[in-house]
């Protein structure tokens, strides 16, 4: 396993990170690193996750992230 860097672009409003983390928590991953950051458009926020999990369960949550309709684009690099 290594370290995969998850990074959100989502709707700035209330509940985002709480639907984010409950993607993660199901699959029983735990978060190394949480950063949550303005962007140029204040309706839009960037956050950047750092997770321990192989490319196939980091690819398989970043399905499951796109799906969620305040995020408007999930990438994936590793960490």
């Amino acid at each position: 396993m290594e370290r995969q860097l998850l990074t959100l672009k989502t709707e700035n409003s209330s509940g985002v990170m709480r639907r984010v983390t409950g993607v993660l928590s199901r699959k029983g991953h735990n978060m190394y690193s949480l950063h949550c950051d303005p962007t140029e458009n204040s309706e839009v926020s960037e956050m950047k996750i750092v997770i321990e999990c192989t490319t196939a369960e980091a690819e398989t949550m970043l399905k499951q992230l796109n799906r969620l309709y305040d995020v408007f684009e999930a990438t994936l690099t590793e960490a």
